[in-house]
């Protein structure tokens, strides 16, 4: 009876210890990101009969470079601002827009150790996201008539102590005010370059 007695409250300590794991996990709740677009932006249509997009920028996926753990790559969103903005609305040519840097550099801070820094929540790491990209104009022959190029550069630091949720957060904040910078870079180039290509 006593053997009986301790295998049961072996098994009902067992059981209450993955009742409360479970309970646990459930309280970690995974948050859902908006897919970054860029339509709201408006359209810049191009007399060219269509448009291709390309990146010969090729992701380390090791650090410093971090830019593969990002929801919102910055890669995908240039090509997400070129499809979104970009609009084909003649009868011949090609407008190819291709991605040359894209890099996300995680750099970590100097920490306080200091009595005062132990209880001060500091700033731990930073990112600096870069992107460079060019829209050319071809002919129907393929002979290029013209281009444009812009880049931009931003960079956020990131508290200590924040969750996995609030970092994905920071970072895709990050991505979006980059691709906001290089929209504002690359149309006023656009006007400069391909004026004659703007509708």
């Amino acid at each position: 009876m006593k053997q009986f007695f301790r295998v049961f409250v072996l098994v009902a300590g067992v059981l209450g210890m993955g009742l409360g794991l479970a309970a646990c996990e459930s309280d970690v709740r995974v948050q859902k990101l908006p897919a970054l677009t860029f339509s709201h932006l408006g359209e810049v249509k191009i007399n060219v009969s269509r448009l291709e997009t390309a990146s010969k920028y090729k992701a380390p996926l090791k650090r410093p470079n971090v830019e593969h753990l990002f929801t919102a790559q910055p890669t995908t969103a240039l090509k997400t601002w070129a499809t979104d903005r970009l609009k084909p609305a003649g009868r011949a040519g090609m407008a190819r827009f291709t991605v040359h840097e894209a890099s996300v550099i995680e750099e970590k801070l100097k920490m306080d150790s200091s009595f005062t820094g132990v209880f001060t929540k500091q700033q731990s790491e930073r990112y600096t996201a870069r992107v460079e990209a060019t829209l050319e104009v071809f002919d129907a022959r393929g002979k290029r008539l013209g281009f444009a190029s812009a880049n931009a550069v931003r960079s956020k630091t990131i508290r200590e102590d924040a969750t996995l949720n609030e970092r994905e957060k920071i970072w895709f904040n990050l991505v979006e005010e980059l691709v906001t910078a290089f929209d504002k870079e690359m149309t006023k180039n656009m006007k400069r370059h391909l004026v004659n290509w703007m509708m």
